[in-house]
């Protein structure tokens, strides 16, 4: 991503690190995580605009991050969510109706990719579950401790109203209980920009997608401000699912 936008836009990625992990401890809220990054990007960089973006559960850290620049006074000329939802609007797939739709969204799923590799997809799904619940504490990495601190913080966040630029990137190929643009509709009513990718979420950072998304983001980029911007990155912007 970094490397398509182009090195005419310094791109950042703010992480945690172990200490931040310490401090915050596993009780931490979205806020207080975003509070922490805050402190990060203004250290970088002193004052804005800023352009704040992240994917999945890093684009909701992203919109908490840029809500908070936004009420310390602080321009944010473009926020970007890569096929992120709003965690107040999620849609569960308990009822009978939306479970058979989602077997009807798997059989054509495994149609349109084939045998083998919705196969190789369930042993990675199955993989990446049980390791998970296998894994010490003391052999998970850095970046998964921070990723799982984000998501278990992003399960419980209220979205609040959001007046500036926000770019809404979408996968088309999605489950049909997992349609997230009425959720960022209900928080930004003015100025919600929306790309879709031909794409499955799981998908969007291969080498053509990533190019396309960085397109977008540029050229929107140079509409909303004419100003040298900075592009600051949750950590989830590079995350799949």
């Amino acid at each position: 991503m970094a490397a398509a936008i182009g090195e005419d836009h310094p791109f950042l990625v703010v992480s945690l690190t172990e200490d931040d992990i310490a401090t915050l401890d596993k009780t931490a809220t979205l806020q207080s995580i975003a509070a922490c990054q805050v402190q990060k990007i203004l250290a970088a960089q002193s004052c804005g605009p800023y352009v704040i973006g992240g994917q999945c559960a890093g684009g909701v850290l992203a919109f908490e991050i840029a809500s908070q620049l936004r009420a310390a006074g602080r321009a944010v000329s473009l926020l970007v969510l890569v096929d992120t939802p709003n965690p107040s609007h999620l849609e569960s797939c308990d009822s009978l109706p939306r479970k058979l739709k989602y077997l009807r969204y798997l059989v054509r799923r495994t149609s349109q990719l084939g045998i083998r590799m919705s196969l190789t997809y369930v042993h990675e799904l199955l993989h990446n579950r049980f390791a998970g619940l296998l894994r010490t504490k003391s052999s998970r990495t850095e970046m998964r401790i921070a990723q799982e601190m984000i998501e278990s913080a992003a399960l419980g966040y209220k979205c609040r109203r959001y007046e500036g630029n926000v770019l809404l990137v979408l996968a088309s190929d999605y489950p049909p209980h997992r349609d997230f643009l009425p959720g960022w509709k209900a928080v930004v009513p003015h100025a919600l920009h929306i790309q879709y990718v031909n794409a499955h979420h799981r998908d969007l950072i291969d080498a053509q997608n990533v190019k396309s998304i960085a397109d977008t983001i540029t050229q929107l980029m140079a509409t909303v401000d004419k100003s040298p911007l900075r592009v600051v990155s949750s950590p989830g912007f590079y995350k799949t699912a």
